[in-house]
């Protein structure tokens, strides 16, 4: 056999004495036995030209295999990346048209017991000095809504949405919030009331003044005094209305849910706020609201337009109200172009040392801003619209 010499490109021999690119060198007095350990030893070893594409070639592989299966994590759980929480289109379908939806504050599957704030808060020994009446421990509350299309989530509505604040609700969870009414996104008004005479008239504006007056419900926690026999705020009942059928609120007495209380059993307005949020049964939109207020006509669809026009589906609208005075007596309208600046506030401080805000007198005037509500760093509790996951 004839050995041809190529001495200008020499061959890469790929025993370990004699492999050029080894750095490793096994000298010539080593012996058999090691020669062969180190012979069987480096010929598996790989170039580094060659180990430069394998690797290239491993790591294409390697993206691949990741990206088939996330593909396959996507497909058989879609929303294991998001974290967004889906129902079948006929619990949407469902959701959507259970307008309106009612509390039956007689029975007790929608009521529960919760500690009493006041009772927790009060003075007890002043108080039994002013009064004989036992400032109970616990107090019936309506249970918050959560109806039966969440109830595969543990949690239940609030798991729904961004299980109870520990992520940011999606589009998706959001869009399934909100019933409509003929087609019409509904609204949900919470009147809370403390022993105030301009309830009534209050809730009578909401449906007199509404564009689509069918498409609202109203939510009233009236606290009043039975000894001093505070005016109530509850709605006509049927033997009222048949004698006087005029009555604005005879019309509309199926979108109204009350609930009364004694006002020595309540601790303040952020409480009795709280029982109105219970009573928020999936409407599109929510609004919270004083008990003495007048709406301008067709307020419900100028709201509404006013909160498309921000783009924000997080978007709440709030803001300190203008004297009733504005308002013109004969066509319900504002007469004024200016309102409330929400920026006047300052600290108090009380004898602990802990502060809070204390919002003064809001100035007044002309928005800059035309053709979107102005963005301002504070929030009006008299006066608060957004939408109904808002709420939960």
């Amino acid at each position: 056999m004839t050995l041809i010499h190529r001495p200008q490109k020499p061959r890469r021999c790929r025993n370990a004495v004699t492999d050029v690119e080894n750095s490793f060198r096994v000298s010539p007095s080593t012996s058999p036995t090691t020669k062969a350990k180190s012979s069987h030893l480096f010929s598996t070893w790989i170039p580094l030209r060659h180990w430069r594409i394998w690797s290239q070639r491993r790591l294409v592989f390697v993206a691949a295999y990741v990206v088939v299966v996330l593909m396959l994590i996507g497909l058989c759980f879609p929303n294991y990346w998001t974290g967004s929480n889906t129902l079948s289109p006929q619990q949407i379908f469902d959701l959507q048209h259970m307008f309106p939806a009612h509390i039956n504050t007689s029975n007790s599957d929608e009521m529960e017991s919760i500690v009493n704030p006041a009772h927790l808060l009060s003075n007890k020994e002043r108080l039994k000095g002013i009064t004989e009446l036992h400032l109970a421990e616990n107090i019936t509350v309506p249970k918050f809504w959560n109806p039966p299309a969440f109830g595969s989530y543990e949690g239940g509505v609030r798991e729904f949405l961004g299980n109870r604040g520990k992520r940011l609700i999606t589009p998706a969870e959001a869009s399934a919030i909100g019933s409509f009414y003929d087609d019409k996104q509904t609204i949900f008004v919470a009147v809370t009331s403390y022993r105030d005479p301009e309830c009534r008239p209050t809730v009578e504006s909401v449906f007199a003044r509404a564009k689509h007056p069918e498409r609202i419900r109203v939510a009233v926690v009236d606290q009043r005094s039975r000894n001093e026999l505070d005016p109530s705020c509850q709605p006509p009942d049927e033997s009222l209305c048949q004698i006087s059928s005029d009555i604005t609120l005879c019309r509309y007495v199926d979108q109204i849910d009350y609930i009364e209380y004694d006002s020595i059993m309540m601790s303040g307005p952020i409480f009795a706020r709280h029982i109105a949020n219970r009573m928020y049964r999936g409407e599109y939109f929510a609004l919270q609201v004083d008990s003495h207020v007048r709406f301008v006509v067709d307020w419900d669809q100028d709201i509404i337009d006013q909160w498309e026009s921000i783009g924000n589906e997080m978007a709440v609208i709030s803001t300190y109200m203008t004297d009733i005075s504005d308002l013109d007596p004969v066509t319900n309208k504002s007469r004024t172009s200016v309102r409330s600046i929400m920026c006047d506030f300052e600290y108090e401080w009380n004898s602990g040392g802990m502060s809070h805000i204390k919002f003064n007198k809001q100035p007044n005037g002309k928005p800059r801003v035309k053709d979107s509500p102005m963005l301002h760093p504070f929030w009006a509790a008299g006066f608060s619209f957004s939408r109904g996951h808002f709420v939960v």
